[in-house]
């Protein structure tokens, strides 16, 4: 679980886009399991990453729908799909026959922004990808939400590789913290040691 941290414009979602394969890096590499991203042929890459962006958007269509836009068909029941992958995004008021059929209202909105963004989550989570990578998944939310749409990120992503852009790295419980600033690493160690560092 590696944690991007830094203010806006330190390059947070650049380094995000270069690992997703948005944008190709004009020097050195970006590697997975060892092989160079550029390697994976393009119509692997959905099973390789799956994203949760800024800019993620729900559809004018069914919560199921939504949630199921880009998941692989393993033969599993597509409908018990949604619902394990809303309970693990800690909404399971939308993981019942009535909410997976809700059909999702833009204008006027029928989910508050904190239900839409762990609906977005939960379309991540039913992508089953090796690599999950969140841009600000706490973006929109109150306050008071911030803390458990980080703390479902990390239960939800226990056996996959996690990456989270973030302005709230004292949120998080990673393994691994970049610190960027100005589009450079200034410093990386676990939270703990960037804190003792920051204080000496």
């Amino acid at each position: 679980f590696v944690g991007l941290c830094g203010p806006s414009g330190s390059g947070k979602s650049t380094l995000l886009r270069l690992l997703l394969r948005l944008d190709d890096p004009t020097e050195g590499g970006v590697r997975i399991d060892g092989a160079d991203v550029r390697e994976i042929h393009v119509d692997e890459l959905p099973r390789v990453f799956s994203r949760l962006g800024q800019e993620s958007k729900l559809l004018g269509r069914s919560i199921e729908e939504n949630v199921l836009l880009g998941a692989p068909k393993n033969g599993k029941d597509p409908r018990d799909s949604a619902r394990h992958a809303l309970e693990r995004a800690q909404i399971p008021e939308l993981a019942t026959d009535e909410g997976l059929a809700r059909r999702f209202s833009a204008a006027p909105p029928n989910l508050s922004g904190g239900e839409q963004r762990r609906v977005l989550f939960a379309r991540a989570l039913a992508q089953d990808a090796k690599v999950l990578v969140l841009d600000e998944p706490e973006a929109g939310l109150p306050g008071g939400q911030v803390e458990a749409v980080l703390r479902a990120a990390v239960e939800a992503a226990k056996g996959k590789t996690l990456f989270i852009a973030t302005h709230a790295p004292d949120l998080l419980a990673s393994t691994f913290n970049v610190l960027l600033e100005n589009g450079r690493v200034v410093d990386r160690g676990t939270h703990a040691e960037l804190l003792e560092r920051s204080e000496k």
